[in-house]
Order: structure tokens, then C-alpha cells, then sequence
């Protein structure tokens, strides 16, 4: 998936999620809860469970709105990239 494929798809995300929050009450760790849930039980379903799992540890541990976590995080993203490697499909000719 390109960057701009991305872009687009965290966006439309991001729409669904508002719109399933306001469905909510806005309660947006009600909507957290339910769409784990069916997030896990999704990857689980496909064989990916673990994966996913591995997947949000990786996110769990990563603050994203305070800058001045991150700052001592973002020197080596070796590890985010190795772990990203496992939900890319190779490209062709690779």
C-alpha cells in the first residue's frame, strides 16, 4: 500500500470512527473496547492473531500525543519497520 492509499484509508477511518463514537454516546472507550474486540476476534479468524497482538504491543508501548516521549522513541525505527514488514505484501519482482 502506497503512502497516499494510506492517507486515504486513515481518513475514511477516521470518519467511520466519529460517526460510530456520536452512535455511542460519545463514549469513545465503549467504541475502543468493541472494536478491539472484533479487531482481534477479525485476525484471529484469519490466522493473524498473533500478529495483531504483536502488533498493538508495539502501539501500546508507543505514546502518540506527547511530543517529548516520542522524541527518545523515534531514533530507531528499525523495529517498527521490521514489524511493519510482516502486514506489507511484497511487491512484485521482490
Amino acid at each position: 500500500m502506497n503512502e497516499d492509499n494510506l492517507k486515504d484509508l486513515a481518513l475514511e477511518m477516521d470518519v467511520a470512527l466519529t460517526q460510530l463514537c456520536i452512535a455511542c454516546n460519545n463514549q469513545p472507550l465503549i467504541l475502543s473496547g468493541v472494536l478491539l474486540a472484533r479487531l482481534t476476534h477479525f485476525n484471529d479468524f484469519l490466522g493473524c492473531g498473533k500478529d495483531f497482538r504483536d502488533l498493538c504491543k508495539f502501539i501500546s508501548e508507543r505514546p502518540i500525543h506527547d511530543p517529548s516521549a516520542l522524541d527518545s522513541k523515534l531514533g530507531d525505527l528499525k523495529e517498527a519497520n521490521e514489524l511493519l514488514k510482516q502486514f506489507t505484501k511484497p511487491k512484485k519482482g521482490e
